[in-house]
């Protein structure tokens, strides 16, 4: 029984045996003489594997935690010397675990082609990003005029004012934006953005507008519905500002 356990081609297999042997040889008869020098093999057998499956996992946790982060930042260089390590290890440990490495191996591989496609975005980011940074000088006077909007469509918003003065400027100033952006032609990847833009400022002069008319009507209907507008004014001024920023940031995965 002994052989067969150390004979098996499966690990698993092999620490299943060896610890059925050792739990059988609890029952052997005390006069047995051959007895404890079968226990002493059978358990340092059994310890041997126990060690070998407590060093692949070790090996395999340690070795994914790795590559995970270092393909997600496009390292493809360090994740060679992470697939040679992982190579070394196993040669250390006596390559007792086959089936491991291999299964860790192909992950290694897919995270290898992950890398790379990462590698290749940041590449193509570094080419484009002046282009974006240029686009986003150009947009200089709008966005400035956007974020100054602010406290005013949050007056509105809120049907708290602003003063009814500062209506007019508001929507003259809304529509000077709106002029200056179409002015400055985006790259294809920042189009998105520039229409949140522009569809910001547009909701802007609409707030105005019906802030401005709810006002000299007096009319409390007609002053939510600026509120409403006020609000589409701000959620698309903010999720055309995460976007450029998000041009502008190193691709990841």
């Amino acid at each position: 029984a002994f052989k067969a356990a150390t004979l098996s081609v499966e690990p698993a297999e092999r620490t299943a045996l060896l610890q059925a042997l050792a739990e059988a040889l609890t029952f052997a008869p005390k006069d047995a003489v051959w007895a404890p020098a079968l226990k002493a093999r059978v358990a340092s057998s059994l310890a041997n594997e126990q060690r070998a499956d407590r060093a692949y996992s070790r090996l395999v946790t340690s070795t994914l935690k790795d590559a995970n982060a270092r393909a997600a930042r496009g390292e493809v260089n360090t994740l060679q010397s992470i697939i040679a390590r992982a190579l070394r290890a196993d040669d250390a440990l006596g390559r007792k675990r086959p089936s491991e490495m291999s299964g860790l191996l192909a992950t290694l591989d897919m995270k290898m082609q992950e890398a790379q496609r990462v590698r290749l975005a940041q590449d193509a980011w570094v080419l484009r990003l002046d282009e974006i940074r240029q686009y986003q000088k150009r947009i200089g006077n709008p966005l400035d005029r956007i974020n100054g909007f602010r406290k005013w469509l949050e007056n509105i918003r809120a049907l708290a004012g602003p003063d009814p003065r500062y209506l007019r400027p508001l929507d003259e100033r809304a529509a000077l934006a709106l002029s200056e952006l179409a002015a400055a032609a985006p790259p294809a990847e920042a189009q998105p953005a520039h229409q949140l833009f522009a569809a910001s400022l547009q909701m802007t002069r609409q707030a105005a507008a019906l802030r401005r008319k709810a006002v000299s009507s007096n009319d409390i209907n007609i002053a939510r519905d600026a509120a409403s507008a006020a609000t589409g004014a701000l959620t698309l001024g903010a999720r055309a500002t995460e976007e450029l920023q998000r041009l502008l940031a190193l691709p990841a995965k």
